[in-house]
């Protein structure tokens, strides 16, 4: 007589990842000390805040402190276009007064 077929062994549960939790950046604590005048600029009126709230040397100005508070809770920016690093070589000194440089 022929054998019965052995019971097929249950597929074991699928494991589920447990996903990695994401940092949470560091609170950022903006400069303080003086307003440079060139911070001032009406180019600055170009950029929107959540860009030139990373111009460092600006943060102690008054139009920085009331408008950057929210912007600096989500870390500092990682900003650095292609043309920064050729400035940089040319004219480090004006480093600090390119918003889109900030991250470099």
């Amino acid at each position: 007589a022929p054998e019965p077929e052995a019971e097929p062994e249950p597929e074991p549960e699928p494991q589920t990842a447990t996903p990695t939790p994401v940092p949470t950046p560091a609170p950022y604590k903006p400069r303080q000390g003086t307003c440079p005048k060139w911070c001032l600029h009406k180019r600055f009126g170009k950029f929107n805040w959540g860009l030139k709230c990373w111009t460092f040397q600006c943060q102690p100005c008054p139009d920085w402190v009331e408008n950057c508070g929210e912007i600096y809770k989500k870390g500092k920016t990682k900003r650095c276009d292609r043309w920064c690093k050729g400035l940089v070589r040319v004219r480090p000194q004006r480093m600090c007064m390119w918003v889109k440089c900030q991250g470099c």
